[in-house]
C-alpha cells in the first residue's frame, strides 16, 4: 500500500473526487459516442466485438487458445467467431512458424488502418465542437485545469493541500 493511499482524507475533498470522477466520466462517455457509432455500423455481435477488443489491443499476434483463455470462452465458440471475422476481412489468421498446428490471429491491416485514422478523429470530432462553442479565455481555463489534474494524478508524492 502506498503512503498517499495511507493519509486521510477530508470529506469535502472524497466528495470533489467523486464529482471529478462522474463528471470525467460523462466526458469518456461523450468522447466515446462517434467511435461506438462507427463500431455499431460494423454490426458485430457482442462475442465478436469482445474478440475484436482483444486482437486489437495486442501488438504481436495471439494464438486462438490465448484468446479463448483471455476470454473464457469454449473453443468451439470462439473458433466459430474467428471463422466468422475472417470472412468479413476483419481478422487474418496465420500459421504460428513456432508450431504449424496452430493458428496465430491479428486484426487486418484494414482494421488496424481504421484504429490508426479514424478513431482519434471520431474522438476528436465532439471535443473540437464543444470546444469551439466557447471562448479562447475558456478553452485556455479548461486545458489549465485538466493539464493541473493530469499533473496531479501523476505526482502522487506531493503533499496533500486540503
Amino acid at each position: 500500500m502506498s503512503s498517499t493511499s495511507n493519509r486521510r482524507v477530508s470529506p469535502s475533498v472524497q466528495s470533489q473526487a467523486r464529482e471529478a470522477e462522474r463528471l470525467i466520466s460523462g466526458i469518456r462517455e461523450h468522447l466515446r459516442k462517434p467511435v461506438n457509432a462507427a463500431f455499431a455500423e460494423g454490426e458485430l455481435t457482442g462475442p465478436q466485438r469482445s474478440v475484436m477488443q482483444v486482437l486489437v489491443t495486442r501488438t504481436k499476434p495471439i494464438s486462438l487458445t490465448e484468446l479463448r483463455n483471455e476470454l473464457g470462452l469454449a473453443q468451439s465458440t470462439v473458433s466459430g467467431i474467428v471463422d466468422r471475422l475472417a470472412q468479413r476481412g476483419l481478422i487474418v489468421r496465420d500459421i504460428d512458424p513456432s508450431d504449424r498446428r496452430s493458428l496465430l490471429l491479428e486484426s487486418s491491416p484494414a482494421v488496424r488502418h481504421f484504429l490508426r485514422t479514424q478513431v482519434a478523429k471520431l474522438s476528436a470530432t465532439p471535443l473540437a465542437a464543444a470546444l469551439g462553442r466557447t471562448s479562447p479565455a475558456r478553452r485556455s481555463a479548461i486545458l489549465a485545469s485538466l493539464s493541473q489534474l493530469y499533473e496531479l494524478l501523476q505526482r502522487p508524492d506531493l503533499p496533500a493541500k486540503e
